[in-house]
């Protein structure tokens, strides 16, 4: 009974040196002509040398795997032959399936070993595996290089070398799947297995130290959020970082003032007292010193061994402008088209701050006066019904109006956040409350005056005293002038 036989879709037929040779299945007539095939093949590798097939062959031993042989013949003359099996048990795959075939007995007339009979039949071979969706493998002597590069360059891959009693034979594949490239590029791989882990290992090294080395900067590269400049807040007043101040020793003046509560997200400006931001998780709960004067506070760094030092805003550049602070409250709460400060023109006048719409504060003979007050209401408006603000203000000085400074200030997650011209990096805070207040008579001046407090419980003569607090609880923000007149 036949286990596998040839398609007829798949009859091989290729024109060789002096006509047309074909592949066909077996049949009995053919048997005498086999045995005559295989003795004259099997006496020439005798003569070389090569053991591997035993002289004579016997007719009842071919007859039983008659099912399985395949002839090449020219001319109705057997050439050339060859076995395809079922695969079976073997010692180089753990188990077998059912679509898995072994090559074998391949014989090549001596005549025509010099005409690629052999290259003609692993062709039909490979064809045959893609068609009935089959795996072949074959295997020849270890010694034989020749032949085994030969296999290699035909497109099969290479499996290993397996020990066969007393000697080694290389075992050759071809899976339904495989093409002839793929096998050839497997087989340079697998020859350069070693180089090729090798080479692995020292690129995966060099990697390892780079990410080492530049853990930091790499995290950065996918971290879009603001790095904040260290910060504590304690009290009503942020204090910023200052490394130039860190010491190993604390001033004899300083007060223990409690401890850091929370470190805030990276890009959060801290807004509740002992909040901090841009130090270690770690660090919350460590003591937090205060000078006598109040201009700095003091925690201790373990990892450094010394006293990081903090010093009140706007007596030190917290970098929230160029970091991107700024630019976050301006893509949120103002319109697209809006400069920012560091851009404005050194000759921008008086007359375009009008026509860009700008709330205009301005002080001639100690009498303050206001242009744009309607864009200062539409802030207070839009903060309380949006949520989010945006105004830029802009404070002239002097009896020729041409001494200027220019104020963004932003409405913002419940904070209201102050950048000033000429040193943004410097000149910023944060607060709490914006504020009005009735300013009756002061300097022939009366109307609503608008402070950005960071306490809600302090009042206005807080702001008119000559105090330590005017220094960075308050902020002018606005003035709108009332309707009684004083004389001049």
């Amino acid at each position: 009974m036949c286990f596998f036989k040839l398609p007829k879709s798949l009859v091989y037929a290729r024109k060789i040196h002096g006509g047309f040779m074909r592949i066909e299945q077996a049949v009995s007539g053919d048997l005498d002509e086999i045995v005559s095939v295989l003795d004259e093949v099997t006496l020439k590798l005798l003569d070389e040398g090569i053991h591997q097939w035993k002289y004579p062959w016997y007719k009842e031993d071919v007859k039983k795997e008659l099912d399985y042989q395949y002839v090449v013949k020219k001319q109705n003359k057997i050439i050339a032959l060859f076995s395809i099996r079922p695969l079976g048990k073997n010692n180089f795959m753990a188990e077998a399936g059912e679509k898995d075939f072994y090559l074998y007995r391949v014989a090549v007339m001596p005549e025509f070993q010099n005409q690629q009979i052999e290259k003609e039949i692993l062709g039909f071979v490979k064809k045959l595996c893609r068609h009935d969706k089959i795996n072949i493998y074959f295997d020849c002597d270890y010694e034989n290089e020749k032949q085994r590069q030969f296999y290699k360059t035909e497109g099969f891959y290479e499996l290993g070398n397996f020990s066969e009693k007393d000697y080694y034979v290389s075992v050759y594949r071809f899976l339904r799947e495989d093409t002839s490239a793929k096998n050839r590029f497997k087989n340079i791989t697998r020859k350069r297995k070693r180089e090729l882990r090798i080479v692995r290992k020292v690129v995966l090294a060099a990697l390892l130290v780079v990410l080492l080395i530049n853990f930091k900067t790499i995290i950065k590269l996918f971290d879009n959020r603001i790095h904040m400049t260290p910060a504590v807040m304690v009290g009503e007043f942020a204090y910023w970082r200052n490394e130039e101040a860190d010491t190993a020793i604390l001033p004899e003046d300083v007060i223990d003032t409690g401890e850091i509560k929370k470190i805030v997200d990276i890009d959060q400006w801290p807004d509740q007292p002992m909040e901090a931001v841009g130090i270690p998780p770690k660090m919350a709960g460590a003591s937090v010193y205060q000078s006598g004067d109040l201009e700095k506070v003091y925690i201790y760094y373990p990892k450094q061994k010394q006293y990081l030092a903090f010093q009140k805003e706007s007596t030190i550049a917290n970098n929230n402008y160029k970091n991107g602070f700024y630019k976050k409250l301006l893509k949120n709460c103002a319109s697209e088209d809006v400069i920012p400060l560091d851009k404005i023109p050194e000759d921008y006048t008086f007359e375009q701050a009008k026509k860009d719409k700008l709330a205009i504060l301005y002080n001639i003979n100690l009498e303050m006066k206001t242009e744009g007050k309607e864009y200062f209401a539409a802030f207070l408006k839009s903060a309380e019904t949006k949520g989010k603000a945006y105004v830029r203000i802009t404070q002239m000085i002097g009896s020729d109006v041409k001494s200027y400074t220019y104020i963004d200030l932003f409405y913002y997650k419940k904070n209201y956040y102050y950048f000033v011209s000429g040193n943004p990096d410097m000149y910023n805070a944060r607060f709490s409350y914006l504020k009005a207040f009735e300013l009756p008579g002061v300097d022939r001046t009366s109307g609503t005056i608008y402070l950005l407090c960071q306490s809600d419980t302090k009042t206005i003569s807080h702001y008119t005293k000559n105090t330590v607090d005017r220094t960075n609880n308050y902020a002018l923000a606005f003035f709108i002038p009332g309707t009684e007149k004083y004389p001049q």
